[in-house]
């Protein structure tokens, strides 16, 4: 589930990257979020390699 949503927010941050924004004000949102998005995702991989390695440990 998680790497499906993951799947999702990579093809709309790609999306946003390459579309033809011409409003400054919009596209200085778009590139914020998507900067946000990228350390939010790879701040949710560190957690997810912690939980994996702690399961491992219990096993």
């Amino acid at each position: 589930m998680l790497a499906i949503s993951f799947g999702y927010v990579l093809i709309a941050i790609l999306t946003s990257e390459r579309a033809a924004i011409k409003d400054p004000k919009v596209k200085n949102l778009a590139e914020r979020i998507i900067e946000t998005q990228r350390k939010d995702i790879e701040e949710m991989k560190i957690l997810i390699k912690s939980l994996e390695s702690e399961q491992n440990d219990k096993e």
